[in-house]
């Protein structure tokens, strides 16, 4: 991340997955706009992929967790949306 930027999310496979920049600069290595269903739609459109690189049963795993951390997502991803909107003053 830049010099002088604030780390604000990570994980074990990301070092800086977001960071705020100043005041009014944010920058997100994830998608928070995904859903479960979404998430869903997603492996199995890349099935081949997900196949060859990650452990067998990996996809089902994935769905299933997206699934199970629904609520997690809709609170954080509201958290961030709303957030970004006070700090751009848009509401």
């Amino acid at each position: 991340i830049p010099k002088g930027a604030t780390p604000l999310a990570y994980s074990t496979r990301c070092a800086n997955q977001a960071f705020r920049f100043a005041d009014r600069t944010y920058a997100f290595q994830f998608h928070v706009e995904m859903t479960p269903d979404s998430i869903a739609e997603c492996v199995r459109l890349h099935t081949r992929e997900v196949e060859r690189e990650l452990p067998k049963g990996a996809g089902d795993r994935i769905i299933a967790q997206a699934r199970d951390s629904a609520n997690d997502f809709r609170v954080i991803s509201r958290q961030i949306f709303d957030t970004v909107i006070n700090v751009c003053g848009i509401a």
